[in-house]
């Protein structure tokens, strides 16, 4: 609740009923030097030593400042704080500072032993007065500049620092321990995004994929249709060999795949040369027997 904008109506109590049928809200009529002002009490409708009003009373209420009010006649509040009061009594909410001096500099306290000192649930207050809003009661002040005046009663607003709540820290459970763990090893072990160099094993397997791509299309390409494979030349032969002379050195599975290929190669060189013999005795035979015709003619 903020004390700074609180003001307060003071007045002799009418009538008391219930407000819109609501029987856990009343609605208080006072006379203020003559005017009548009415009263809306909410449940949440602070009433000091918890007292029961009753017409005839005279009370002080306090109403929110800044918060919108209807265009009515005669004017409505919603009371926030209620308390009654004695008469010839006054009463003020204002900051006093440590020498008991009012924010606005219109009220001075002198506290004698008889002054009733509490907080706002009714218990002892044993602390130094002072730095905090105090709802104070007091009947005679004097005419000097800031007023002084002994009170009777002196009621501490109690409150936290800025109005915040304390908010205590919360040990995480087992459940959410575990899961803060796994998060974190996930992130720890994510895999490298696109542009970054894989390490260790990853690097050397790449290294193997590559040298068995350049070295099968070096080594053995594949014939087109209608094409007959030809043996690798001597310069193509160099050329293999100083890329293989490049790049690093194979596995043992790159190896094994690398004398399949060879062997293969070796192969169709084979199938090669027996298709040339088989062509040359082929290419032979006809003039064989064109030498036999001729003898016998």
């Amino acid at each position: 609740m903020n004390y700074e904008h609180l003001i307060s109506v003071t007045g002799i109590i009418t009538s008391i009923s219930p407000f819109n049928n609501d029987c856990c809200s009343q609605f208080v009529a006072i006379s203020a030097e003559g005017q009548e002002i009415h009263l809306i009490m909410s449940p949440d409708t602070m009433v000091v030593d918890s007292m029961r009003l009753l017409p005839g009373m005279r009370i002080a209420a306090f109403y929110d400042s800044m918060a919108p009010v209807p265009l009515i006649y005669p004017p409505q509040y919603r009371a926030l704080m209620v308390t009654t009061l004695r008469a010839e009594e006054d009463i003020t909410l204002k900051y006093f500072d440590e020498s008991l001096t009012a924010s606005d500099n219109s009220l001075k306290l002198n506290i004698f032993p008889s002054t009733f000192i509490s907080t706002q649930n009714g218990q002892s207050y044993p602390c130094t007065l002072g730095n905090h809003y105090m709802m104070v009661y007091y009947t005679n002040t004097t005419k000097s500049i800031p007023a002084q005046t002994s009170p009777t009663r002196i009621i501490i607003m109690c409150r936290l620092q800025a109005d915040q709540t304390v908010q205590m820290p919360q040990t995480p459970q087992t459940g959410q321990r575990d899961q803060t763990s796994t998060s974190e090893n996930s992130q720890m072990s994510q895999a490298p995004q696109a542009g970054q160099l894989p390490s260790g094993n990853q690097g050397n397997q790449a290294n193997g994929r590559m040298n068995q791509l350049s070295q099968g299309s070096l080594m053995s390409q594949p014939s087109q249709a209608g094409q007959v494979t030809r043996p690798l030349q001597n310069g193509q032969v160099n050329q293999v060999s100083q890329t293989n002379g490049v790049n690093q050195a194979p596995q043992a599975g790159q190896m094994n795949q690398i004398s399949q290929a060879s062997q293969m190669n070796q192969t169709s060189q084979a199938s090669q040369m027996n298709q040339t013999s088989q062509a040359s005795q082929m290419s032979h035979a006809p003039q064989v027997s064109q030498m036999n015709q001729s003898s016998q003619a």
